[in-house]
């Protein structure tokens, strides 16, 4: 088993070499936060908005990147119509894992809340060749999302507070020519008071992005994340790494049951790994074969790591 700290250290460089690769290749990102250590504390996913010309083809370009790094890309979540949730790890070692979560505008149940050019705009070199967004940029984009998610302002508004005056250059401003949302002071309370009044916008839908959404959940309904994956009772002793390796990022967890049932595909929808030794009748009826593998007699994480990478390039037509 490879040393954890080995694995952080391979996987803050393959994170921090995706973005120099990006600016390369001359597509423009930058991090929406967690850039502060130069990833090399415990991370799982990175958030980041890059260019919507290039979003476009996200999957593809991070699977290029992870073909010229020994890494591969295995699963691609897309939790909105603007976000690919791409989970990548190093082939040689598939508990050595880390997901690069995209966003070209950024929505939230498709509601549109900052577009990405808005997002790129003025953003900040960092000192190992990637770029973050600017103070002013991300002090809007924590304060709408903490709204969008009806966080509650003590949670937030403090330490919002407490980025400096560079980044609330022009806030009040932005806030209501964008959202008509009034801004007295700078101060908790003001702040509070308008996070209060932004988190009721945010939840009065456009109806674009909602009608774009239905179609994404159709998709997702047709060719789910989860999988079902079928192994013998003798096999039990060796599922625990599979568990160990695959819950958490891969899938959102994993569900062990002694026969799948038609009504575990509400679990492969939500992304779930879910482990049985048989099926029911008519559980496969309909279901997308590709969420649905055998394990043989010496599966292993890099079985179905390298399983999941073929699915994954079908699906993304890599």
């Amino acid at each position: 088993m490879a040393d954890p700290s080995q694995r952080k250290s391979r996987i803050a460089e393959f994170v921090r070499g995706y973005f120099v690769w990006l600016e390369e290749r001359g597509i423009s990102a930058a991090l929406l936060h967690g850039w502060e250590d130069t990833f090399e504390g415990d991370i799982s996913d990175i958030d980041y908005v890059i260019e919507s010309v290039a979003f476009r083809n996200v999957a593809a370009t991070v699977n290029e990147y992870c073909a010229e790094t020994s890494w591969r890309l295995c699963q691609v979540l897309r939790h909105e119509d603007t976000a690919a949730f791409c989970v990548c790890s190093a082939i040689d070692d598939p508990a050595c894992v880390v997901a690069l979560d995209a966003c070209s505008d950024y929505q939230r149940s498709g509601r549109l809340l900052l577009t990405a050019t808005d997002l790129l705009r003025d953003r900040k070199s960092l000192d190992w060749g990637g770029f973050r967004l600017s103070p002013a940029m991300e002090f809007r984009y924590r304060f709408i999302k903490a709204a969008a998610k009806d966080k509650q302002a003590e949670e937030v508004v403090p330490d919002m507070l407490a980025m400096g005056e560079e980044a609330r250059i022009g806030f009040g401003d932005w806030l209501q020519n964008s959202w008509g949302v009034a801004l007295e002071r700078e101060n908790l309370a003001s702040l509070s008071s308008a996070l209060s009044v932004l988190s009721a916008r945010c939840r009065s839908g456009n109806t674009k992005y909602r009608i774009l959404s239905l179609g994404r959940i159709v998709r997702r309904t047709l060719k789910p994340d989860g999988l079902l994956l079928l192994t013998n009772d003798k096999d039990a002793e060796r599922l625990q790494p599979i568990i160990e390796t695959f819950s958490g990022l891969y899938f959102r967890r994993h569900l062990c049951v002694p026969s799948a049932s038609p009504g575990n595909r509400i679990d492969l929808i939500r992304s779930v790994l879910v482990i049985a030794s048989q099926m029911k009748q008519l559980t496969s009826i309909g279901l997308d074969p590709d969420c649905i593998l055998s394990a043989h007699d010496s599966f292993t994480p890099d079985w179905l790591a390298s399983k999941l990478h073929e699915r994954c390039k079908r699906r993304e037509r890599l």
